[in-house]
């Protein structure tokens, strides 16, 4: 299987990111030879045309490697119409695999260190405000709907 984790560590660097924990795992028995992928993935309207051109690079790459590809775009706000053209053009490309990328799970808030104190009493504290966003992508056997590799970059 041809390592697709270099192309998700080019969405995250697009993203402009400072902190990254990535978690991975791989099915070890998977040894497809791929030749057609079908590309999903799940946006959100701020990073819409940024999937769009982080896909049509993963597309170039892939080709380079003369792997088909397809690819699909949700919105997050879809109501369905999106997510049945795209399991038609599934069924219409027969994939080998289908690789899934979306946005998991996104918070932000601020975070405290809290008052600390030294010999002299208060010595005040740090506060600051960030924002994690959790990419999963993910690629499973489209025959067998098994799940062959999953990342989750946290950022």
């Amino acid at each position: 299987m041809k390592s697709i984790s270099p192309v998700l560590f080019a969405l995250l660097l697009l993203t402009g990111c400072v902190s990254v924990k990535i978690e991975s795992s791989r099915d070890a028995g998977f040894q497809k030879d791929i030749q057609k992928i079908f590309i999903v993935a799940v946006a959100s309207r701020e990073n819409t045309e940024l999937y769009r051109s982080a896909m049509t690079e993963l597309q170039l790459r892939f080709r380079e490697r003369n792997i088909q590809t397809e690819f699909c775009l949700i919105s997050e706000l879809d109501l369905g119409a999106q997510k049945e053209a795209c399991g038609k053009n599934l069924d219409a490309f027969h994939p080998d695999v289908v690789m899934e990328i979306g946005v998991g799970a996104f918070s932000n808030g601020w975070r405290s260190t809290g008052p600390t104190y030294g010999p002299n009493g208060f010595s005040g504290g740090s506060s600051s405000y960030s924002e994690t966003t959790k990419i999963v992508g993910g690629l499973r056997d489209a025959e067998s709907q098994k799940e062959a590799w999953k990342e989750t970059l946290c950022v």
